[in-house]
């Protein structure tokens, strides 16, 4: 035997002994992971715990459009200095879930240059061929904030059919004159009777259960977040960091306020810029105007 065909004899030998040397190590590798996968399948995902994950779509609704944000460089110094204009404070799935027939909606907008105006608007179904529900047009100033629109105290607003799908419409009016420049941000709305709503989706949380801690401020925005209700649980931390009945609550809300947003993967960025609450300057006649 030459010393060629020796050495290849060799290798194929010590090649043979390695791969049956290691064997037991494979096969127990392979049924490591394999115990791993099915451990790890009854691991419960992160966001059906309690106020870890509120950013997903929590609503059990169809998401709409993801338009939360408007702006553009065309308008700076005009309705807002720098790239963003304005954001609405919805959940990450676009659909704005509330139990209330009047509800608070929230915006935050940068500063800008001048006043503006701020349409506010509701159609019934889908927003592509709806019909007014309503309009109204805001006056704001030129500072950055947030912007709260109640609809309770707004003047003719109308009371939301519970089960109804409404889309909104929020435009910073950036050239009165030109409505193509204008800064929109939209959404789908959905009133829900709050019982039906536990009852499909924790059925086990009991009328009793639901009566407990009233007198803990928290007790409801813990519980909103919990059974999917994203906003009804903001619009009570805002009116706590506001309006809590001593500095340590509106500390605690605030603080809860910025951990959801920060939660959120495009809301993180306006969460320090949310502090200043705005209030609109005065309601202005709705001008004659075509559809978005």
């Amino acid at each position: 035997m030459s010393i060629q065909q020796l050495f290849r004899s060799s290798r194929s030998l010590l090649l043979a002994a390695s791969i049956a040397s290691l064997m037991p190590l494979m096969l127990g590798g392979a049924a490591a992971i394999a115990q791993t996968a099915q451990s790890t399948s009854d691991v419960k995902p992160l966001s059906n715990q309690l106020g870890k994950l509120p950013q997903g779509n929590m609503s059990g609704k169809k998401g709409a459009p993801s338009r939360r944000f408007g702006g553009g460089s065309r308008i700076q110094n005009v309705c807002a200095v720098g790239p963003q204009a304005m954001a609405m404070i919805s959940p990450a799935d676009n659909v704005t879930v509330t139990t209330s027939d009047q509800p608070s909606l929230m915006l935050w907008v940068n500063e800008s240059k001048q006043e503006r105006n701020l349409e506010f608007a509701i159609l019934d179904g889908n927003g592509d061929d709806g019909q007014d529900v309503y309009r109204k047009m805001l006056k704001l100033s030129d500072k950055a904030g947030l912007v709260t629109l109640d609809m309770s105290e707004l003047e003719d607003a109308p009371r939301l059919s519970k089960g109804e799908d409404y889309y909104i419409y929020l435009s910073l009016v950036c050239d009165a004159n030109d409505r193509s420049k204008d800064m929109v941000v939209e959404g789908q709305l959905s009133s829900v009777d709050f019982d039906l709503w536990v009852a499909q989706r924790q059925p086990s949380l009991s009328t009793s259960s639901q009566s407990m801690n009233t007198l803990d401020p928290f007790f409801q925005v813990e519980q909103s977040i919990e059974v999917g209700l994203w906003h009804d649980a903001m619009v009570q931390l805002n009116r706590l960091r506001q309006e809590g009945s001593s500095a340590a609550i509106r500390q605690q809300a605030q603080q809860r306020w910025e951990e959801l947003l920060e939660a959120d993967e495009e809301l993180y960025v306006i969460a320090d810029d949310t502090k200043t609450a705005l209030t609109p300057l005065a309601i202005a006649d709705v001008p004659e105007l075509n559809s978005f």
